[in-house]
């Protein structure tokens, strides 16, 4: 669960108790820390987040934090223009991100006051895109209230609409899956 500024929003039932970090000698990792999928499918998401509190992380996340919130910040700005997809491992056919892959990437490191002013202008953004989610969230709430309020005749959609059905699955798998033509949605 990321929120607007793809801060981690932990859910209250995936809490952990003692007995599980002393058990699983699990690592606490601190406010601020960017995660984002190392194995499976969901490396191809390209999801990246930062924990809005020190948590535990599961082993199939990775993890990169520094003291220096600006570098931080940087480097999280930095890898989702970058795509963490791009880090995996194309040899094999499990998606997945080596931390040797991580340790081992070099970025463009401008100097700090360059860096300062990226970040700067990102967060400058980032309250505009608030601003804006904010704007349409009301006008969202005012279709809904207009929806709501709607009044008329009550009408079976099947006497005021062309078509109403479902899709189809082909058989075959993957096999049957081009990668130009109609689109098919899945």
């Amino acid at each position: 669960n990321l929120d607007s500024y793809s801060g981690v929003i932990p859910l209250k039932e995936n809490l952990i108790n003692d007995l599980a970090v002393n058990t699983f000698v699990l690592k606490k990792f601190k406010r601020g820390t960017i995660v984002f999928p190392k194995s499976g499918q969901s490396v191809n998401t390209n999801n990246i987040g930062v924990l809005s509190e020190d948590s535990y992380v599961v082993n199939h996340l990775a993890t990169i934090y520094s003291s220096d919130k600006i570098l931080l910040k940087y480097i999280l700005e930095f890898l989702r223009e970058f795509k963490i997809s791009n880090l995996k491992d194309v040899t094999s056919d499990y998606p997945s991100i080596n931390l040797s892959s991580i340790n081992n990437f070099t970025i463009p490191l401008p100097p700090l006051d360059i860096q300062k002013k990226i970040v700067a202008e990102i967060e400058a953004l980032e309250k505009k895109e608030e601003k804006a989610k904010e704007e349409i969230e009301k006008l969202k709430n005012a279709i809904s209230v207009m929806i709501e309020t709607a009044s008329g005749t009550k009408t079976k959609l099947q006497g005021i609409t062309t078509k109403i059905g479902s899709g189809a699955t082909p058989l075959g798998g993957e096999g049957v899956y081009k990668n130009e033509g109609i689109t098919f949605i899945r």
